[in-house]
């Protein structure tokens, strides 16, 4: 088990981190157990000979990231997320296609250089795909001094506010303002929110009501939960899932 030789297939509602990264992968398991999401079940699957296994990861050791073997014992077939950070953009892509051939539900979010390859794989593997921005940020924080460390900030949970999201399901749609008073009430701010059937996030001034099933973006010092989020919203049954 140690060595990344067990078989965690049957485990339900895992967290599972495909690629492994010295320096990045660490951050990335400090951020998920930050974000309060229940993450507590995170499994890694890495090709790499050496590596350093942060405290609580269980490890699968594969020849290859994108076998079906390998995705399986990772417990991939029954994971609540997945993140994809292979080597290379093609790797990437084909173990997003992979695990879309065993889990067809799993949130997946992968990175990738190529902003095209990001486009392609997030249309064709119905993914998150994330493209670094540091170019935009370079010129953000050129152009306004602090913004970015301000960007760092709002995408390190647990320094500071974070961006967090959640969906708002009700029997008829659901105004945004008594969203944002309801955020407000509980030291949040509504950003963004998106309609069910429409995948662009749309910014301020935002439309008069979210349909059922919309989510919605928020900053918070935490993650809030559906209670500190439907405190303040009236009738019209409405339930969130964050």
């Amino acid at each position: 088990m140690a060595d990344g030789n067990g078989n965690f297939e049957r485990v339900q509602g895992a967290t599972v981190i495909v690629g492994y990264h010295r320096d990045k992968t660490p951050l990335m398991v400090e951020n998920l157990i930050a974000g309060q999401d229940g993450d507590e079940k995170i499994i890694l699957l890495a090709t790499s000979k050496n590596i350093e296994i942060p405290e609580g990861v269980r490890l699968i050791r594969a020849e290859r990231l994108d076998a079906l073997q390998s995705l399986k014992r990772a417990a991939i077939t029954g994971a609540q997320k997945v993140l994809v950070y292979a080597s290379t953009d093609a790797e990437t892509f084909n173990t997003c296609l992979a695990i879309r051939e065993l889990n067809s539900k799993v949130h997946i979010a992968a990175y990738f250089e190529d902003r095209d390859t990001a486009r392609r794989s997030g249309k064709l593997a119905n993914i998150e795909p994330v493209v670094s921005n540091a170019c935009e940020s370079l010129v953000r924080a050129a152009q306004d001094p602090g913004s970015g460390q301000i960007l760092m900030a709002l995408s390190t949970a647990g320094f500071g506010a974070t961006i967090y999201s959640a969906i708002v399901e009700a029997d008829k749609p659901t105004g945004t303002s008594m969203l944002e008073q309801s955020l407000r009430g509980s030291d949040g701010t509504l950003i963004a929110v998106s309609q069910p059937d429409d995948k662009e996030f749309v910014f301020r001034p935002f439309p008069k009501e979210l349909n059922s099933g919309g989510s919605i973006y928020y900053l918070a010092n935490k993650r809030l939960n559906a209670d500190d989020i439907s405190n303040g919203l009236e009738g019209s049954n409405v339930r969130i899932t964050v």
